[in-house]
């Protein structure tokens, strides 16, 4: 799977979090429904569409609103949360309207998610172990309230105002040469300069790959 990265700087990370197990009725009705007219938008008009094409468009339909009812309640059968989650999430976000306007450096070109692990173990000798978990947050997924994520070819992520500012000043303040794979410089470039705008706005960050 080629899976790429994506920054959504926000304005506030705390009512996206406190949808998890919220029972929420009203707001997870409207997020089901936003999700339907996304999807019935982006597949055309019905009547155009072959019966094999129809059933498609509601499996998607119809697992979207799975996983919105799980997320709601806070349980999935395996105890992990979904890292599918993430297509919630980015409604949720729309919905709630809680992304800044304005896109980020590290959302040009082509970010691919397995670049995450080699620049992560390039520059962990100078961070501090917050800035080195914030990173591995990234890399790995973060969960909401669960132990960990689901592995299903998708993540999320999410760090905090404070937590972006301690990376933003860990990796402003490295050493050119502790980038030693010339591949990955534009890579931190674009990531520095997307803290240091996120971190003058105090904003907080949710990250999805897919």
């Amino acid at each position: 799977m080629s899976t790429r990265t994506r920054f959504i700087g926000l304005t506030a990370i705390e009512p996206l979090l406190a949808v998890v197990g919220s029972g929420n009725e009203a707001l997870a009705s409207r997020l089901t429904k936003a999700n339907q007219k996304e999807v019935e938008e982006a597949w055309g008009d019905v009547d155009d569409l072959d019966e094999d094409d129809q059933e498609e468009m509601q499996e998607e339909i119809d697992e979207f609103s799975t996983y919105v009812t799980e997320m709601f309640l806070g349980e999935t059968e395996s105890g992990l949360e979904p890292g599918a989650w993430c297509y919630l999430f980015k409604v949720l976000i729309d919905e709630l309207k809680l992304e800044l306007p304005g896109n980020l450096p590290i959302n040009k070109g082509y970010k691919h998610f397995y670049a995450w692990g080699p620049y992560a173990d390039m520059v962990a000798t100078g961070l501090t172990r917050g800035s080195t978990a914030s990173l591995r947050h990234i890399e790995n997924g973060r969960p909401v309230k669960g132990p960990g994520l689901e592995a299903d070819g998708c993540l999320f992520a999410w760090l905090t105002p404070a937590e972006i500012t301690e990376l933003y000043q860990s990796l402003a303040k490295l050493d050119q040469a502790a980038i030693t794979n010339c591949d990955l410089q534009e890579f931190h470039d674009d990531l520095v300069n997307s803290l240091k705008v996120l971190s003058e706005k105090q904003a907080a960050l949710f990250v999805i790959a897919h």
